[in-house]
């Protein structure tokens, strides 16, 4: 089991990344997506992705923490890489002066054939640039 943690100060207030990220049946800010299905509401909703030329990825939001700022969810179907049992939780704190931190924490285990340190460096890249997004998306 490998566990990543990523970490990015963001211009923008907390209550706006935190409502990015707490409307989880949204990702209009990510690019790459065809659809999107939301399936359920609330904790155990899913957000079905889809991707040109991959399966569905499931999304399961399995906590979601107001007062903390942070929700959590895993992917128990279709997760793009070479790896089981993932979870992951991401978390915004405020910074003040109208700045932000986001926090991303992921575990898995890598599937056989790929070392825990390519799929930590899988997971910090594509946290990077999951980060990136929503930067973008609250400080457009």
């Amino acid at each position: 089991m490998i566990e990543v943690h990523v970490s990015r100060e963001v211009d923008a207030p907390l209550e706006k990344v935190w409502a990015l990220m707490a409307n989880f049946g949204d990702l209009s800010w990510a690019p790459g997506i065809e659809r999107l299905e939301v399936i359920g509401e609330g904790i155990g909703m899913i957000r079905r992705v889809y991707m040109p030329g991959m399966e569905p990825i499931d999304e399961v939001l399995t906590g979601m923490f107001p007062e903390e700022n942070r929700l959590s969810y895993d992917i128990p179907r279709g997760l793009p890489m070479p790896m089981t049992d993932y979870s992951a939780s991401g978390q915004v704190s405020d910074l003040g002066e109208g700045r932000s931190r986001l926090d991303w924490y992921g575990r898995c285990k890598p599937l056989e054939g790929l070392s825990e340190a390519d799929a930590s460096k899988i997971l910090e890249d594509t946290y990077v640039m999951l980060l990136g997004w929503i930067n973008d998306s609250v400080t457009a």
